[in-house]
């Protein structure tokens, strides 16, 4: 299976002046849900649909209940899950407040072994 891409156009926003750029853009297909990963899971192992979802589900909870705690979550095989805030900068260190704090986000840094699997030459389809 190949990769679908599009070539894509961005024009400079900031000087009208410059010519516009191409670059080769990844398109998403589909949306995989749980649902789907659950009946997918199932076929290759003795564990049943309703039992994969039921531990997907939990799985979400976890992460989120140790992320809230300040953890960071390992997830040795996929990657490490973390907390992150946008907030705003001062130069006085006394102005610094949990009011300064716009949105929380979580980052995510792959494991090595799907560091290594990026590594490899995709097939590339043009759509």
């Amino acid at each position: 299976m190949a990769i679908p891409y599009i070539i894509s156009q961005r024009t400079n926003s900031i000087n009208a002046n410059k010519s516009s750029i191409y670059f080769l853009k990844i398109v998403q297909n589909n949306v995989v849900d749980v649902n789907r990963l659950s009946k997918e899971i199932e076929k290759e192992t003795s564990l049943s649909e309703v039992d994969v979802h039921a531990v997907l589900i939990a799985l979400q909870g976890k992460i989120m209940q140790h992320l809230e705690e300040g953890n960071v979550v390992n997830l040795e095989n996929l990657g490490k899950f973390s907390m992150a805030a946008k907030t705003i900068a001062h130069e006085n260190k006394a102005a610094v407040s949990v009011k300064d704090v716009q949105k929380f986000h979580i980052n995510f840094m792959p494991s090595s072994k799907i560091k290594q699997w990026l590594k490899q030459n995709f097939k590339l389809k043009k759509i």
